[in-house]
């Protein structure tokens, strides 16, 4: 199961997610570390074995892996930047489209970046 955040610093769905995605600019952290995000994820209720993954807009993405070796991947760049309407979501399909392959964290971030970046290239989010 995966969770978006928005902003929140609890959930009651975090102990069963697997992947918890969010970005660092609703959860007001600047740079995120293993202990940084090891506590998030231990504020938010969630279990050990849970992913967190942060996107940070131009500074890229993260993600702390159950093997909490930290994965940051810099950000794509964007052709054009039209809306950012759906970017969020995006990512999160990206993301979670390799990850169900079981294909490496930053593979998964990778495709992420890139599903967000087609996105914002649109108005809407749409095609």
């Amino acid at each position: 199961m995966s969770l978006e955040l928005n902003g929140r610093r609890s959930s009651l769905f975090a102990r069963h997610a697997d992947v918890i995605f969010s970005n660092a600019d609703d959860l007001r952290v600047q740079q995120l570390n293993v202990h940084v995000a090891s506590r998030l994820l231990s504020d938010i209720g969630a279990t050990s074995g849970a992913c967190l993954v942060l996107t940070n807009g131009p500074k890229g993405s993260v993600c702390l892996p159950p093997d909490k070796q930290l994965v940051t991947v810099p950000a794509e760049t964007a052709t054009r930047i039209v809306d950012r309407t759906g970017a969020g979501d995006a990512f999160n399909a990206g993301f979670l489209t390799e990850w169900l392959k079981n294909e490496p964290v930053q593979g998964c971030l990778r495709r992420g970046q890139s599903f967000a970046a087609d996105c914002i290239g649109r108005v809407g989010g749409g095609p």
